[in-house]
Formats: C-alpha cells, sequence, structure tokens
C-alpha cells in the first residue's frame, strides 16, 4: 500500500504525524506507476470494511446477510423471508391513503445505447453499468445523479474500453491460473499494514470467515483474476527493458534533493520512539490494568537491555510504527496528544519514560538522537532507481500499444465528449 496511507493509519493508532522518508516517497510514486496485484485485495479490503461499517451504522432489521457475496446468498444458504408480523387493525377513520412512490430516477437515462463499438460491435449501455455498479458494494452506488453521469459517462465508457482492449492484450501473452491467483493473494495479504490486516480479521470473523477460505473465495472474483492477470503481463513486459548508467545518473539528477536527501531536523523538533499497549475501550477497567501491566513487565525489561527497544517495539507494539522499530520520526511541540508530548519533551536524549497513559493507551516512549542532513549516493539507490526507471517505461510500452490497439480495433466512443467549461467572461 502507499506510504501516505500507511501515515494514515499510523495517525489513527497513535498520534504521530511523521513525514515520510525521501525513499519512502519513491516507493510511493514506483508503486502508482506499477500495475501492482495489491491492488485487487486491497480493493477487496474495502468491500468487506465499508460493508461491515455500514452493517453496524444502520438500524437492527433482523439477520444480515454475510459481508462478502459473490453469489447473492448468505453463508447457511438462501436468505429465508421472516413471517409477516400481525399488526392490530387501525380504526377505518384513521387510515389515510399512501401516496404512491415515485419510481426511482435512471440516472443513465439520458446516456446513448450502445454506449461504444470495438472491432465494429456495439458494447451495450447496459454492459457498462452493469460494470460501474459492480464497483460498489451490493452493486448499488449511492447518490449518483443524472448529471454526474451525464458528466462522466465519456470517461467512464473509454476507461471501460481500455481495461477491455488491456485485458485482450495480457491474454494472448500471458495467462493464470486458479493456484496463480490464489498465491497472489496470499503474498499481497503478508504485505497488508497489521491496521488493514485487523480490520479485515476482524469482519471477517464477525461473519464466521477465516482468511485462508476468504482468499480462496476471492480467487474466483473476476475483478481479482482480471487484476492478476495485468499485474503478469506488466511483469512479462518489464523483463525484456533494460536501463542504462546514463538513465540512471539522469534519473538521480533529477531525482535527488526530491527523494535523496533528508534534511536535518527542524529547530524546535524532537525524535523519539515508542512502544504502544493499546486500549480498545478506556471504559474497560480490567483491559486497562492489563495493558499498564504489560507496559510495566515491559519497562523492566528494557531498563536492563535498553539497547532491545527496537526490537522490542517490532514485536509487542500496538502501533504500525512498530515496522519502523517503534520510531515516530521528529515532530514539534502540537503534533502529538499533550500527555504524550510532554513526556517526550521532557526525556534526555536516550533516556526510557515510565508509562504513559493517552487516550490510545499506554506508551512506552525513548527520546531519540535528532537526525544530521543525510545524502544517498547513486550507488546507494541503483536498484530502486532502476526498478523505477523499467516501470515507468512498462508504462510508456502500455500506452503505445493500447493507442495502436485502438487504431486497429477500430475503436468508437458514441458517447458525446463533455464540452470544457467556458472561460470566464472578461470584465
Amino acid at each position: 500500500m502507499s506510504e501516505d496511507k500507511k501515515q494514515e493509519e499510523a495517525r489513527s493508532t497513535a498520534p504521530e504525524a511523521v513525514k515520510p522518508s525521501p525513499e519512502k516517497k519513491l516507493e510511493k510514486k514506483i508503486n502508482i506507476i506499477a500495475i501492482l496485484a495489491i491492488l485487487a485485495i486491497i480493493g477487496v479490503v474495502f468491500y468487506v470494511i465499508s460493508k461491515d461499517a455500514a452493517k453496524r451504522n444502520a438500524p437492527e432489521q433482523g439477520a444480515v446477510s454475510p459481508v462478502y457475496n459473490m453469489k447473492s446468498s448468505t453463508a447457511d444458504g438462501p436468505a429465508v423471508p421472516p413471517p409477516p408480523a400481525v399488526t392490530p387493525a387501525a380504526p377505518a377513520d384513521a387510515a389515510k391513503p399512501v401516496p404512491p412512490k415515485a419510481p426511482p430516477v435512471d440516472p443513465w437515462a439520458d446516456i446513448p445505447d450502445p454506449v461504444a463499438e470495438i472491432d465494429g460491435k456495439p458494447i451495450a449501455k447496459a454492459t457498462l453499468v452493469d460494470n460501474f455498479n459492480s464497483q460498489y458494494p451490493d452493486r448499488k452506488p449511492q447518490g449518483i445523479t443524472p448529471e454526474m453521469i451525464r458528466n462522466s459517462a465519456f470517461v467512464i465508457a473509454n476507461s471501460y474500453v481500455n481495461h477491455q482492449l488491456m485485458l485482450d492484450l495480457a491474454r494472448a501473452k500471458v495467462s493464470v491460473s486458479r493456484d496463480d491467483i490464489v498465491k497472489t493473494l496470499q503474498d499481497a495479504v503478508k504485505n497488508l499494514d497489521p491496521a488493514q490486516m485487523n480490520m479485515l480479521k476482524t469482519s471477517l470473523a464477525a461473519q464466521n470467515q477465516n482468511l485462508d477460505a476468504y482468499i480462496q473465495q476471492s480467487a474466483d472474483n473476476a475483478v481479482v483474476r482480471e487484476n492478476v492477470l495485468l499485474t503478469k503481463y506488466g511483469e512479462l513486459l518489464e523483463k525484456d527493458i533494460q536501463t542504462t548508467d546514463a538513465e540512471l545518473k539522469e534519473a538521480y539528477d533529477k531525482l535527488k534533493e526530491q527523494y535523496f536527501i533528508t534534511p536535518a531536523d527542524a529547530p524546535g523538533t524532537i525524535r523519539a520512539s515508542h512502544i504502544l499497549f493499546m486500549i480498545q475501550d478506556q471504559k474497560d477497567q480490567a483491559a486497562m490494568d492489563k495493558a499498564r501491566e504489560q507496559a510495566v513487565k515491559t519497562l523492566a525489561e528494557l531498563r536492563k537491555n535498553p539497547e532491545k527497544f527496537a526490537e522490542t517495539a517490532s514485536a509487542v507494539s500496538d502501533c504500525p510504527s512498530k515496522k519502523e522499530g517503534g520510531s515516530l520520526g521528529a515532530f514539534a511541540k502540537g503534533a502529538m496528544v499533550k500527555p504524550f508530548e510532554d513526556a517526550a519533551f521532557k526525556l534526555k536524549e536516550g533516556e526510557i519514560s515510565e508509562p504513559v497513559k493517552t487516550q490510545f493507551g499506554y506508551h512506552i516512549i525513548r527520546r531519540d538522537a535528532p537526525a544530521a542532513r543525510q545524502e544517498k549516493s547513486l550507488a546507494e539507490v541503483k536498484d530502486e532507481l532502476s526498478q523505477y526507471l523499467k516501470r515507468n517505461k512498462v508504462q510508456e510500452v502500455l500506452t503505445a500499444a493500447l493507442e495502436k490497439s485502438r487504431q486497429d480495433r477500430k475503436v468508437k466512443i458514441l458517447i458525446p465528449e463533455p464540452k470544457p467549461p467556458a472561460p470566464p467572461a472578461a470584465k
């Protein structure tokens, strides 16, 4: 997942606001350009989480169908409607006629049918609408108005056509088996942020499903299968692409200032690392006591072996910063919740705090040495840059192949392209 997303998840569990490192920023750019299989599982995760959130926020109405259900049936078989409730008859004069409900507005009503052609064969509007709806939980987009569709229909149709052409290009070169899809999903799950992994497992547990079974079920999802196919196609193209030393040097000079130079910490900031023992419910006294007990026990061990702080954070902390050995980077006053900030700024460099209670739980904080300016050499980032350049070239190859395919297959988008807004009148 992207670095911005990781930072967002980190802030949801701890009070840090940490600027991504330069090398992490480049990794973010690489991930945007690449056709990554993780997009498939992230989409599935979002689907599960959004459905689960919607279910929690909805009023109680009896049984709820599973969070993730490709075959429109419940986990235990087809849904059975409850028997009708027996309602006492109301007095005749109390009954008032209920006006009939207006039929739902079709936001696609103004869009022509068919919407496009490939090889002279029409693509029906129903096909495009079905594809559009498939991207939403329960295939029911909310808040979509006719005006929104009119303004976006050309782009939606064009994107759908490009996707179909790209799939055809991929199928001509590679194929994927179900085992390939399962392995890709398993690898993607391993790279999920801990916070996302916990949310996914929680959602699945609520539906009496486990992760392995869920992956097996997701492997039959057409969207997942297509994403894996496109990933394999991108990997195939990448194998034939080389980068020269001159290209690497040019890219390094262009990107060095933005990605490979870390400035010294700003005046007024400090660096700290922490180990978090999270408390989900501040009113749960038993959980509070357990978290404090864990913090006290861990602190006693760290007093004996302070050099194991990062190792311990990686093993036991409930904060995503555990991936960085608990490091929160540099921050100024006002970036953290007050109890955390007060404790961190009072520490001397290398000193470890007593357990500090915040709304997130109990923290063990260590103040770290400030960072001096750092500059990575070309040799240090050569492999990273090579991957970046290769994926840029893959994008160029894909763009050229797609354009040629559109011409060869006589693609036509039959929806009028919206006119750009008129410039404001001169005063």
